[in-house]
């Protein structure tokens, strides 16, 4: 049965990820505007302004192999992931300051953290993107890595 279960998700995977892909125009007529940032990040950058500041990539591209900066991320993924405990959601959504490695936190603190050690590590900050979503159903937000 278990079988049966991991290929209709596969399925289900794949069919969510051709929607996707297919279901976008290959085109946009989006125009770009000014965007007011998030005002965590405001506050972010005010007690961790080095974080935001534009970051040159210091990785030596000769030395690392793809394989070996896909480790480090998924090193610095799984720090962070056990280093930081999962923070009550009724007290995360009145909780708006991100924070670098707190006890406890919420996915601004995860994403920020992430960010930070990856910055630290020698990734270029235009490579390490975040994203703020809302959920339109329940009105939460959460933050989370964005690919360049």
């Amino acid at each position: 049965m278990s079988g049966k279960l991991s290929m209709i998700r596969h399925a289900v995977r794949m069919l969510a990820i051709m929607y996707c892909v297919c279901g976008q125009p290959a085109y946009s007529n989006y125009e770009a505007q000014a965007v007011t940032p998030p005002l965590s990040f405001s506050q972010f950058c005010i007690q961790y302004p080095e974080d935001c500041q534009r970051h040159n990539d210091r990785r030596n591209r000769d030395f690392r192999s793809s394989a070996q900066r896909w480790r480090e991320l998924a090193q610095i993924n799984s720090i962070v992931n056990f280093g930081i405990a999962p923070k009550d959601p009724s007290a995360s959504g009145r909780d708006a300051e991100w924070q670098i490695f707190p006890y406890d936190g919420n996915c601004g603190d995860y994403a920020v953290t992430k960010r930070h050690l990856l910055l630290r590590s020698g990734w270029p900050s235009s490579a390490l993107l975040l994203a703020e979503v809302a959920i339109r159903a329940t009105g939460e937000h959460h933050l989370g890595a964005d690919r360049a």
